[in-house]
């Protein structure tokens, strides 16, 4: 992965920060009871004047499928991801380093062959040197697969 992102929307271009990494899932599936995936990542983190972080993530994800009782298909889902990020660079008199909790949860029902209404729920907490923020949102999304395939891949819209 690589991306690029301006952090000061009224001059853009002017204070970039550039990521650079990779993240490895090992996925188990079976159709019938649910998934679960395990993983780990590392980003590399750098800005403006010297400035850099490295960041690894750990995260465990888990579905749950309930068939068709007759109102649709259920699935029940829920993600833990943890990541920990050092900063490191020139003009900085200590290392400061910052945990991200992220757990996310919901339900997903299949209304028909072709949509799904997804309802879920986030809790993230940041904890960094010297103070931790709580950030927490809801989600109420409709997803709908075009029924035209290009190929073995079809199309979402959400």
């Amino acid at each position: 992965m690589e991306a690029r992102r301006s952090l000061d929307a009224l001059d853009p271009g002017s204070s970039e920060i550039d990521a650079y990494g990779a993240l490895a899932e090992v996925f188990a599936r079976d159709p019938g009871f649910g998934s679960f995936a395990l993983g780990g990542g590392f980003d590399r983190l750098e800005g403006e004047s010297g400035v850099a972080a490295n960041q690894l993530t750990g995260s465990v994800d888990l579905q749950v499928f309930f068939p068709d009782l007759g109102a649709g298909p259920l699935d029940w889902f829920t993600r833990f991801e943890f990541r920990h990020r050092q900063l490191e660079g020139d003009g900085q008199p200590f290392d400061v380093d910052a945990d991200v909790y992220h757990v996310t949860g919901g339900a997903r029902w299949f209304a028909g062959p072709d949509v799904a209404l997804v309802l879920a729920g986030t809790w993230q907490r940041v904890e960094e040197e010297f103070f931790s923020e709580d950030d927490q949102t809801g989600s109420l999304a409709l997803h709908w697969r075009l029924p035209t395939a290009l190929g073995p891949a079809s199309i979402e819209v959400f």
